[in-house]
C-alpha cells in the first residue's frame, strides 16, 4: 500500500478547510514539526481512513468521535493510494446529527480520466473487509511489519512468543489452513456420524432378515385360507342369482299397481283443474255483471273532469308569471353581487398586499428567533464542553500530581540500575579480555613446556634452562592472577544479573506510570488548547446572540406597524361600497321585483291536489269504456261453464273405475319386501366375506411386501458393511488432514520455513546499524524438562558481550534491533503479497540515538530507500530534518493545523 495523496477535514488539529497531501512525486519525507502540531495525527488520518483505527483511539468507547476536532460536526478523510499497480480511493465520514455518530465508507477504484469505479458493499462492516483482502493486511499486522508507532517500536519485540506467532500467521496468510482444518473436523465429526448410523440400520436390518422363515410359513398359510373363502362367496353368490329370477316375476307386478295408481292419481288431478277452471269462470262473470249494472255514473265523471282541467290551466298561469319575475329578480341580483364582488376584489388586493409584506416581516423574525435559538443552544454545548475540559483538566492535574510524587524514587533507581548496567557491561567486557589473556598464558606455558630445548616463537633461539624456569615461574603467577580475576568477575557479573534483572522488574511499574503521567500531560495540554477554543467561541457566539437580539426587536416593531395597517383598510375601505350612486340603483331593482313577486297570489298545495284528482278522473273514464268491451264475452263464459260441468261428470265415472282394480294388488308389496331382506342378507354375508378376503389379501400382500424389503435388505446389509468400511478410513483420512493443517502441522513448517529469511534481513541491516557487533537469532523451539520440544517463536541478541536478553539493551540499541526487525518483516509481507516492498513508516523514536546512531540509522535509511516505494519518517530532530531531501512542515494555527512542503535538494 502505497499512499499518493491525502485529504483531510477537521481531523483532531486539521481544521474546516480541506486539506490536501500529496505524497506522490516524493521517495523518502520527513514530517517535522512541533510537538502537537499534527504530525502524528497525518498518520492516524491514513490508518483511520483504511483500517477504520487510529493510534490515540484504539479501544475507547467511542473511538471515531475522540478524532473529531472539538467544536465540529462533521469530519472527512479521503485517501488515494496504490496497490500491485491499481490507484484506489477511500473514502471516509463521520457526521454527528442530533447527538448521534453517522459513520459512511466508500472504497472504489480511480481510473485515468479520474473517475471512480465503486467497490463499496452494502454494509460498513463487509466494505472494511473488502478494503482489507484487496490489500492483504489487517491493522494490527501493519503496525508489527510496516508501521513503527510513536513510543511504540519495540510492539513486536515485546509481545508474548505466542502473539509474535500469531502476528506472522496473519502475515503469511496461515488462517486459511486453520480453516481447512476445522473444514476437516467438521467433515470428519459429520464422517463418523454417518458411519454410526449405518452401523445402526444393519443393526435393524439383520432383525428383520432374522424373521424371513416365519414370515414365509404364515404366507403360505394366508394362501390356503383365501382360497376356502373364494368356493364361500361363490356358492352364495349363486343363491342370489336365483332370488332374483323370483324378483322379476314380482317387480312385473308392482309395475301394473303403479300404472294404475298414477292414472288414479291424474284423474284426481284433471278434476282438481276442472273444479278449479269452473270457479275462475264464475267469478269472472259475476264481476262483470256486477260493474256492468253501475255504469249510469259515467257522464257526471266526464263533466267533473273537465272543471278539474279548467282549474289547473289557471294554476300554471300564475305559476308561469312569478317563475318569469324571479328571473328578472335573480338576473338583477348577480349584476349587483359582480359589482360587490369587484369593489371587494380590490379592496382585498390592497389588503392582500399589504398581509404579504407582513407575512415576509414574521419569516423573517422566526429565521432570526431560529437563529436565536440556535445560537443559544450552541452556547449551551460550548458551556458543557468548557465545564466538561475544566473537570478533564482538574482531574488530569491531580493524577498528574499523584504520579509527580513517585518521579524521585523512579529517577533514583534508574540511574542506580544505569549504574549496574554499565557496571555490568565493563566487567563482561572485562572478564572476555581476562579470558582471551589466560589462554594465551596458557598457549606461552605449552610452548615452555613442549620440550627440553624450547626456542622463543619470535627470535627463534633457544631457551636456557634458567630462563624456562623463570618462565614457569611468571607463567605460574599470572595464571593464578588471571584464574582469581576471572573468578571474582564471574561472581560479580552473576550477582550483578540477578540485581539487575530484580530491579528491572521494580522498575517496570515505575515505568508504566511514568509513560501514564506523560500520556496525562499530553492529554492535558490539549484539554488546555481546547479551553482557550472553547472560550473564544463562547465570546464569538456571545456577540452574535446580541446582534441577533437587536434584529428581532426591530423585525417585533415593524410587525405592529403593518397591522395598525391591515386593520384600517379592512375597516374604512369596505363601508364605501354603500355610497355608490350605480350600486343604489341595482340595490332598488331588486327589491322592486321582489315586492312584486310576492303581490301574486299563487297556491301550490291547490295545484297538486287538482292534478292528482284529474289522474284518478282519467282512471276512472278508462275503467268504464274497459267494461263496455268486456259486456259481449258474458255469454261465451256462461256456455264454457256447462261444458266444465259435463267434463267432471265423466271424470268421475273414470275415477270409480280403476279404485275398483287396486284390491288385485294387495300383497305385492310385502313379496317385494321379503325378496330384497332375503337378497341384502345374501350381499351382506358376501360383503362380510369379501372384507375378511381383503383383509386377508391385504396381509398377504404386506407379507409378500415384508419378504420383498427382506430379499432388499440383504443386498443393502452387504453394500453397507462396505461403507462402514470407506467412512472409517475417510475418518482416518480427515483426521490426518485436520492433524497436518493444524498449528503444529504445516503451519509450523512455514513459520519454521521464513523464519531464516527474517534472520537473514535483520542481521544484514542490523549489522550496518550495529558495525557488525549485534546478531539477531529467532528460534521457533523450545525444549521443555520432559525432554520434548513446545513450539514457540523466542528472540536472543547477541552481541560483543554474549547472547543477553533483549531488556538489558539501552534504548538505542533497543531501537536498532526494532527497526531491522520491523524492515525484516516488511519485506516478507512484500513477499508474500508478490509485489516490491511499498511504504515504511517511522513515527519518531529517534530521540534514543546518539549522534553515531542517528548517522548509521540515515545510513542504512538512504541503503534501503531504493527497496520501497515510500518512506515517511516523523521527527522534530534538526539532524534528521537536514538529512532529508523533501520534509513536510506541520504548523498549528488558530483555525487548526497546516501543512507546508519544502524541497532541500
Amino acid at each position: 500500500m502505497v499512499p499518493l495523496q491525502l485529504q483531510i477535514k477537521n481531523f483532531l488539529s486539521y481544521g474546516s478547510e480541506v486539506q490536501t497531501i500529496d505524497f506522490g512525486p516524493y521517495n523518502l519525507i520527513c514530517l517535522s514539526g512541533k510537538n502537537g502540531h499534527g504530525k502524528s495525527a497525518l498518520l492516524d488520518a491514513i490508518t483511520w481512513a483504511i483500517w477504520g483505527y487510529a493510534r490515540k483511539t484504539i479501544g475507547a468507547a467511542k473511538a471515531d468521535q475522540g478524532l473529531l476536532r472539538l467544536g465540529q460536526d462533521n469530519m472527512l478523510v479521503y485517501l488515494d493510494f496504490y496497490y500491485n499497480e491499481i490507484q484506489y480511493r477511500v473514502r471516509r465520514e463521520l457526521t454527528i446529527h442530533h447527538n448521534k455518530p453517522i459513520a459512511s465508507l466508500d472504497f472504489g477504484i480511480v481510473q485515468q480520466d479520474g473517475s471512480c469505479i465503486s467497490l463499496t458493499d452494502k454494509t460498513i462492516r463487509a466494505t472494511q473487509e473488502k478494503i482489507e483482502r484487496t490489500i492483504k493486511l489487517d491493522f494490527e499486522s501493519f503496525c508489527n511489519s510496516t508501521f513503527l508507532r510513536q513510543g511504540q517500536s519495540n510492539e513486536f519485540c515485546k509481545k508474548s512468543p505466542k502473539d509474535r506467532k500469531d502476528i506472522l500467521t496473519r502475515i503469511l496468510g496461515l488462517e486459511k489452513y486453520e480453516q481447512l482444518r476445522q473444514l476437516a473436523l467438521e467433515k470428519a465429526k459429520i464422517c463418523l456420524y454417518e458411519k454410526q448410523q449405518i452401523i445402526t440400520l444393519q443393526e435393524t436390518l439383520a432383525t428383520d432378515i432374522a424373521q424371513k422363515d416365519t414370515l414365509q410359513q404364515s404366507y403360505k398359510a394366508l394362501v390356503d385360507t383365501i382360497q376356502t373363502v373364494d368356493q364361500e362367496i361363490y356358492a352364495l353368490e349363486s343363491s342370489i342369482v336365483t332370488q332374483q329370477k323370483i324378483l322379476e316375476t314380482v317387480i312385473e307386478k308392482e309395475r301394473a299397481y303403479a300404472v294404475t295408481s298414477f292414472a288414479l292419481e291424474q284423474n284426481a288431478n284433471q278434476i282438481q283443474e276442472t273444479r278449479n277452471k269452473i270457479q275462475a269462470l264464475r267469478n269472472e262473470w259475476k264481476t262483470t255483471h256486477r260493474l256492468l249494472l253501475n255504469i249510469s255514473s259515467y257522464e257526471h265523471t266526464k263533466k267533473e273532469l273537465l272543471i278539474v282541467t279548467q282549474a289547473i290551466q289557471g294554476h300554471q298561469e300564475k305559476l308561469q308569471k312569478i317563475l318569469s319575475l324571479k328571473e328578472s329578480f335573480l338576473q338583477k341580483k348577480q349584476v349587483l353581487q359582480q359589482y360587490e364582488s369587484t369593489w371587494n376584489s380590490n379592496v382585498q388586493n390592497r389588503i392582500q398586499e399589504e398581509k404579504n409584506k407582513h407575512h415576509i416581516l414574521l419569516i423573517e423574525l422566526k429565521k432570526h428567533e431560529s437563529l436565536s435559538q440556535h445560537i443559544r443552544e450552541k452556547q449551551a454545548f460550548a458551556l458543557t464542553q468548557q465545564q466538561e475540559a475544566q473537570q478533564t483538566k482538574d482531574s488530569l492535574t491531580a493524577l498528574i500530581d499523584d504520579i509527580q510524587k513517585i518521579q524521585p524514587v523512579y529517577e533514583m533507581q534508574k540511574k542506580q540500575f544505569d549504574k549496574r548496567k554499565e557496571a555490568y557491561q565493563q566487567y563482561s567486557a572485562e572478564g572476555t579480555i581476562r579470558t582471551q589473556q589466560l589462554k594465551e598464558l596458557r598457549h606461552k606455558q605449552a610452548l615452555v613446556y613442549k620440550t627440553q630445548e624450547a626456542s622463543c616463537p619470535l627470535c627463534e633461539q633457544t631457551v636456557s634452562a634458567s630462563r624456562r624456569r623463570f618462565l614457569e615461574s611468571k607463567y605460574a603467577q599470572e595464571e593464578l592472577f588471571l584464574t582469581q580475576r576471572i573468578k571474582r568477575l564471574s561472581h560479580t557479573v552473576k550477582e550483578l544479573k540477578l540485581i539487575m534483572v530484580q530491579q528491572h522488574a521494580d522498575l517496570e511499574p515505575l515505568e508504566k506510570k511514568m509513560h501514564v503521567r506523560s500520556v496525562h500531560e499530553s492529554h492535558r495540554q490539549s484539554t488546555l488548547q481546547l479551553l482557550s477554543t472553547i472560550n473564544q467561541s463562547i465570546a464569538s457566539l456571545a456577540n452574535d446572540c446580541t446582534a441577533t437580539q437587536l434584529m428581532i426587536t426591530s423585525l417585533q416593531e415593524h410587525i405592529k406597524q403593518q397591522e395598525a395597517v391591515i386593520t384600517q383598510l379592512e375597516s374604512t375601505e369596505k363601508n364605501k361600497l354603500f355610497e355608490q350612486e350605480q350600486y343604489v340603483q341595482y340595490k332598488q331593482a331588486v327589491t322592486n321585483l321582489e315586492s312584486e313577486a310576492h303581490t301574486i297570489q299563487y297556491n301550490g298545495t291547490a295545484h297538486k291536489e287538482d292534478e292528482k284528482k284529474q289522474k284518478n278522473l282519467q282512471k276512472m273514464i278508462e275503467q268504464y269504456t274497459d267494461l263496455l268491451n268486456q259486456k259481449p264475452l258474458q255469454e261465451d263464459r256462461k256456455k264454457n261453464i256447462i261444458e266444465l260441468c259435463n267434463m267432471m261428470r265423466t271424470l268421475y265415472a273414470t275415477k270409480k273405475e280403476l279404485s275398483h282394480a287396486l284390491p288385485s294388488f294387495k300383497d305385492i308389496t310385502l313379496q317385494l319386501q321379503h325378496i330384497r331382506t332375503e337378497i341384502l342378507s345374501l350381499e351382506h354375508t358376501i360383503k362380510e366375506k369379501r372384507i375378511t378376503k381383503e383383509q386377508w389379501l391385504h396381509q398377504q400382500g404386506s407379507l409378500e411386501i415384508q419378504l420383498q424389503k427382506i430379499s432388499l435388505n440383504e443386498a443393502t446389509f452387504k453394500q453397507r458393511a462396505t461403507e462402514i468400511q470407506q467412512k472409517t478410513t475417510q475418518h482416518q483420512e480427515l483426521c490426518t488432514i485436520a492433524h497436518a493443517m493444524g498449528k503444529d502441522g504445516i503451519q509450523a513448517l512455514l513459520i519454521e520455513e521464513v523464519i531464516p529469511d527474517i534472520e537473514h534481513e535483520a542481521n544484514e541491516l542490523l549489522s550496518r546499524l550495529t558495525q557488525n557487533q549485534a546478531h539477531i537469532i529467532i528460534e521457533s523451539l523450545k525444549d521443555l524438562k520432559s525432554g520434548k520440544t513446545k513450539e514457540t517463536l523466542d528472540i536472543f541478541i547477541s552481541d560483543g558481550l554474549g547472547i543477553r536478553p533483549y531488556e538489558l539493551f539501552s534504548g538505542g540499541e533497543a531501537f536498532r534491533i526494532d527497526f531491522a526487525l520491523r524492515i525484516a518483516i516488511s519485506k516478507l509481507v512484500a513477499r508474500k503479497a508478490g509485489t516490491a516492498l511499498q511504504t515504511l513508516i517511522i513515527d519518531e523514536g529517534f530521540g534514543s540515538q546518539d549522534e553515531e546512531g542517528l548517522s548509521l540509522i540515515m545510513d542504512a535509511l538512504h541503503a534501503i530507500q531504493h527497496d520501497f516505494e515510500k518512506i515517511i519518517i516523523v521527527s522534530h530532530l534538526p539532524f534528521m530534518k537536514d538529512q532529508f531531501p523533501v520534509h513536510f512542515t506541520i504548523e498549528k494555527g488558530p483555525m487548526g493545523s497546516n501543512i507546508s512542503v519544502y524541497h532541500q535538494g
